[in-house]
Formats: C-alpha cells, sequence, structure tokens
C-alpha cells in the first residue's frame, strides 16, 4: 500500500477540517480524527487519521499507529473478510512507540496527542517500571522502521474491566512505510496472542460473543486484506451503557460518551430488519453534523483569533464581549482561556471535550437543544 505523505494528510485537513485535528510540537505533526466521519474514511489516506506522526521538515513518517477499522457489523466493516488469527481485545488506551530517527530518540504517544504535558497514555508510561520502559526503548530501535502498538492497562484508569496493575501490553507492529502489520513479540514484555481462526468464519465469532463474558470482546485479522474487524460482547455493552437506547436523552449521552458507533455494530448484528440500527444511524449523522458545524463556525474561528491577543486580561475582555449573546459562548469561552497561549489544536481538542462534556450534562443548553433535534430524528 503506498504510503500516506504529510501532504496529502494537509489535503484531508483542509477537505475535512472539524473531523481531523492536526496537532504540531517540537517539529512533529500529528493527524487524528476528532468524530466518525464516514466520508473522510472513503478517502485515500483517510483512516490514516488516527494518530499517524510525520517530521514537519522532512515530510517522513515518524509514527504510523493502527489505521481505523471497525465493529462488525457497521456499514464501513469490510464486507469480503475471512480472518486468519486473533486476539482479545483489551479494555484500555492505545499507546504508540517508535524509534525517530530523524532525532534519534524514542517517540511515545497515544492516539489523539503527541503531548506530554496533555496525554495520560504518555505520562502514565512513563510511570512503567524502568526495566520495561527501557526494553520497550531498545526493541524500538532494533525495529526502527516499525511503529510498536501497545494497550496500556491501568487500574487508576478503569473503563469496565479491571487491570490490577499498570502495564504496556503489546499487540502488534506496523511498517512505516509499507503499512502492514506484522507480530514481533518482544522479549521479556506482556503481549497478547494471537490464535488461528481461519476455520471460523466471522458470524461464528459473533455468536460465540453473545455468550461470552468477563471481557470486551476481540480483534479479528485478515492478512490478505490487510485489515481488522472488532467484535464486541453484549457483556461489555451491557456495562459501557449502550446497549438500552429509548429515550432521545439516551442517544445523546452516548454520542457525548462516543458510543453510538459500539452501539450500532450492536443493532447490526441483532439481525431482524434493522430498524434500530437505521434510527442509530441517522441520529449519529445529524448529531456528527451539529458538531462539525459548530466546530467551523465563524463564531469559533473570530473566538480563536480573539484568544491570540498578546495580553490574556485583553484577550478575555474582548471574548467576553464577542461571545455576550452567545448561545454557546460559556463553551468557546471556556476552551479559548484553558488554551490561551497555545496553538489552534489545542483550543480545537479543548473545544471538543467541552462541547462533548457539555452534551452529556442533563441540564445544559447544549443537551436540551441536541436532545429536541434528535427527538426530530426518531419522529421522522
Amino acid at each position: 500500500m503506498e504510503a500516506p505523505t504529510l501532504r496529502g494528510m494537509r489535503k484531508l485537513k483542509e477537505k475535512y477540517p472539524g473531523a481531523i485535528n492536526v496537532v504540531e510540537e517540537d517539529g512533529l505533526v500529528m493527524f487524528t480524527y476528532t468524530y466518525a466521519n464516514s466520508d473522510l474514511f472513503t478517502e485515500k489516506w483517510g483512516k490514516e487519521a488516527r494518530g499517524i506522526t510525520f517530521d514537519l521538515k522532512t515530510g517522513s513518517i515518524i509514527s504510523r499507529p493502527f489505521h481505523k477499522f471497525f465493529n462488525s457489523g457497521e456499514p464501513a466493516a469490510p464486507k469480503e473478510f475471512h480472518p486468519q488469527v486473533r486476539t482479545e481485545k483489551l479494555d484500555g488506551s492505545l499507546l504508540q512507540v517508535s524509534w525517530d530517527t530523524e532525532r534519534d530518540q524514542l517517540f511515545v504517544a497515544s492516539r489523539s496527542t503527541l503531548r506530554k504535558n496533555s496525554s495520560y497514555v504518555i505520562n502514565a508510561f512513563y510511570k512503567l517500571p524502568e526495566e520495561i520502559r527501557k526494553k520497550i526503548e531498545d526493541f524500538a530501535r532494533e525495529f526502527y522502521t516499525f511503529t510498536h502498538l501497545f494497550e496500556l492497562l491501568d487500574p487508576n484508569n478503569q473503563i469496565v474491566i479491571f487491570y490490577p496493575e499498570l502495564q504496556a501490553t503489546y499487540l502488534l507492529s506496523r511498517g512505516k512505510r509499507s503499512g502492514e502489520y506484522s507480530y514481533l513479540a518482544p522479549d521479556g514484555i506482556d503481549a497478547v496472542v494471537w490464535e488461528p481462526v481461519k476455520h471460523y468464519t466471522v458470524e461464528d465469532i459473533v455468536r460465540e460473543a453473545q455468550t461470552a463474558r468477563d471481557m470486551e470482546g476481540w480483534v479479528l485479522f485478515d492478512p490478505e486484506l490487510q485489515d481488522f474487524v472488532k467484535i464486541k460482547t453484549p457483556w461489555y455493552l451491557e456495562r459501557h451503557k449502550v446497549t438500552e437506547l429509548n429515550l432521545p436523552e439516551h442517544y445523546v449521552a452516548a454520542w457525548a460518551e462516543d458510543s453510538l458507533d459500539d452501539y450500532l455494530s450492536f443493532a447490526n448484528l441483532l439481525g431482524g430488519k434493522g430498524e434500530k440500527a437505521k434510527r442509530i444511524q441517522r441520529v449519529m449523522n445529524m448529531l456528527n453534523a451539529v458538531f462539525e458545524t459548530f466546530m467551523e463556525s465563524e463564531e469559533v474561528q473570530k473566538a480563536n483569533s480573539l484568544r491570540k491577543l498578546p495580553n490574556r486580561k485583553d484577550a478575555a475582555l474582548s471574548l467576553k464581549e464577542f461571545l455576550e449573546d452567545s448561545e454557546f459562548g460559556g463553551i468557546i469561552f471556556s476552551a479559548a482561556m484553558q488554551s490561551y497561549g497555545k496553538d489552534d489544536a489545542d483550543f480545537m481538542q479543548k473545544l471538543q471535550e467541552l462541547y462533548r462534556k457539555n452534551a452529556s450534562k442533563s441540564n445544559s443548553q447544549l443537551r436540551k437543544m441536541l436532545v429536541e433535534e434528535t427527538a426530530k430524528v426518531l419522529r421522522s
């Protein structure tokens, strides 16, 4: 497969400004999607906007983590998929590690940022035992043409499943240029096991998932396609609060938690006429469109300009005056001041976080507006 280019990723950002966040730091630039935009993922390198990082000066790929892949049952999942191996899907956070040959040093990042001061994942990596960090560093230096992918499991950051100690579990490695996946199994580091399933179909494993307990699910890999499919268990989805969507409030709450795509997958697997899945897809499309319109609005762009005034007090006063009559001025003002002195990517990331957080609050104006719009979609 053709390697993505810095220029190509910048063009994608121009085409989908609200769907891709760009983070620049220390001569590096990362591209990562902000929400699951189905049109973006049909573009040539759209699925690579999941934390891919380049050197700003040379354009070389510094790190290339997993491409975006989908749950079984999602419309975007590959149709002709023949899994050869599978592994248990761990319930942690993605950690990408590679050797930066431009700077001759270790590169560590999450899916969404390369900034240590704003990433739980990066900070947690440096809390791992020194011996483990050294082994990962040596491994990355030896296999410097790959990005190495780990799941960071932390008892202090439990999602659903509890893991008793902080650890980084090796998943796979990916060629920076080729994009192909390899299992290199570093010595002395915890690693998942990829078991053969070539005599199973996706449907066989979906049926198995219906009765599985105490696990999130599986990740299946088709080496011919160089693609993956996720299958999540009903047991996990129940505990992740996405298996019951009845009222408009439930849909909005799931969207705010970035969980609607999980339930869309589950609804598709239920069979029948698929009416539930169609409703979820319509609501998700609407909520994504409202969010993108907000992120690309002239109001947000103007606020981004005002927060760059050289004096913090002047910036705050100007923003307050400008946003005085704005329906969502509080969100924009908070994001602007919390990212004062930082670049556009920080502002947009903070704005996204506050938007979703506000959407999850039962008494917020944003939540009320989104619930009303969701109700209209559900009635249509």
